[in-house]
């Protein structure tokens, strides 16, 4: 068994939504069966798993949370020696570039926004756990900033 496989890898969600928890949870056990998922429905838990779990192996974190939003998550985050690298990837269904520059600052690694179709939903969520987690070939980086910067760029050009 190779050492990836003996220790399953960790995901913290971080949702206030429980429609959007179920159907994040839905998909991320479609990709792997074996991963330890905690949730936490408010930025405050967030923080207070982050502070007292193991690193976790991906944080995939709203922006819009109660008590403390998705930048105060990242920041916690990039803060800590312990969770410095750690992937975080803010899933939102903001659209506005104001929020989504205030989270490249914080240190996300992406900016995903929440499809409302529940197909293009679920696979946006299996696409960030198969790339951030699982080997990469085949997966579409689409949720990097740079996608989203491109499409800001080429809106404001024309």
């Amino acid at each position: 068994m190779q050492p990836d496989q003996m220790t399953p890898k960790s995901v913290l969600v971080v949702e206030d939504s429980a429609d959007d928890e179920k159907l994040m949870l839905r998909a991320i056990r479609r990709v792997n069966t074996n991963l330890n998922i905690v949730v936490a429905r408010d930025g405050v838990r967030a923080l207070d798993f982050l502070g007292t779990q193991s690193p976790f192996d991906l944080v995939i974190c709203d922006l819009k949370l109660p008590k403390a939003d998705g930048v105060a998550v990242l920041e916690y985050l990039r803060a800590n020696p312990r969770t410095l690298t750690t992937p975080a990837v803010i899933f939102s269904s903001s659209e506005e570039l104001k929020e989504i520059t205030r989270c490249r600052k914080a240190g996300a690694s992406s900016y995903v926004r929440k499809p409302v179709d529940y197909h293009d939903f679920i696979n946006a969520v299996e696409t960030i756990v198969k790339y951030w987690l699982g080997p990469r070939e085949g997966v579409s980086p689409f949720c990097m900033f740079e996608v989203v910067e491109l499409r800001a760029a080429t809106a404001s050009e024309s």
